[in-house]
Parts: C-alpha cells; sequence; structure tokens
C-alpha cells in the first residue's frame, strides 16, 4: 500500500473530544480509550480523512519536537489503533482532502498516548432491553 488512510469504524466505534482528550467507545468490545491532546490531534485528522504521509507533514509541523521524534510516536500510535480495530486502513481514493499546514505557534510536544479502560465493559455491551433487571436500566441482571 503506497500511502494508506485510516477510517474510523464508525460502525463499532463512536468518540467525542472533550477539553483536548478524545474519548473513544468500542461497543463491540466494550473497552474505552482516551487519546491525550497530542493523540486527538492525529485522531481528528484521520477523521478528516488524511492520508498517512499527510496526517505525518502536518503533525511535524504541528508540534516543537524533532520531526523523527513525532514520526516514530505517530507510526506507533496509528499502529496501535489499527491493532485494536479502532481504526482501519485503506487504500487511499484519489479526492484527498487538501493538507493543512499549520501555521500557527508549535505546540509542545508529547508523545501520542492511548489509555483502555475496561472497567464498563459489562454495561457497554449490556442490552438495554434485554439484559436489565425488573427495576430497569442500568440495572442489569444477575
Amino acid at each position: 500500500m503506497e500511502d494508506p488512510k485510516y477510517r474510523i469504524d464508525e460502525s463499532r466505534i463512536i468518540s467525542e473530544m472533550l477539553d483536548g482528550e478524545t474519548i473513544i467507545i468500542d461497543f463491540k468490545n466494550g473497552s474505552y480509550y482516551s487519546l491525550n491532546n497530542t493523540g486527538s490531534v492525529l485522531w481528528e485528522k484521520v477523521r478528516e480523512g488524511y492520508t498517512k504521509d499527510q496526517l505525518l507533514q502536518y503533525l511535524k509541523g504541528r508540534f516543537d519536537a524533532s520531526p523523527d521524534l513525532v514520526e516514530k510516536s505517530a507510526l506507533t500510535l496509528l499502529a496501535q489503533l489499527v491493532e485494536l480495530s479502532l481504526l482501519v486502513e485503506e487504500t487511499a481514493s484519489s479526492d484527498l482532502p487538501s493538507v493543512e499546514v499549520y501555521s500557527g505557534t508549535k505546540q509542545e510536544f508529547y508523545a501520542f498516548a492511548l489509555q483502555q479502560f475496561q472497567d464498563m465493559q459489562e454495561m457497554l455491551l449490556a442490552d438495554p432491553i434485554h439484559d436489565v433487571d425488573e427495576t430497569g436500566w442500568p440495572a442489569l441482571k444477575r
């Protein structure tokens, strides 16, 4: 694959950015995830349809760190997101978005980080109609 593109598998994933952090919920496995501020930038650019090369170009221009460090950290996170099935890697189409050249002050760089949580797995996987007791949601049958 020359320059792959990533997409969020919206059949199983929802996400929301809150105060610079992205929360991702996977309804297939019941896990939820948190991306730090730098990871949230990467996630938003994936959502906008950037290819891997476009994404790396943008991130290297946005953060105040060596381009090699930014690239290595971004590629590690992308591989992790694909391995967890949060992103799907596919061939980029010919109608690619133009890459936004970041022209602001470079931001401090923190390694892209993803945390996984499973403490609400039972609740996230439950069917709110059939898996609740007589008192209703959110009381699950035991």
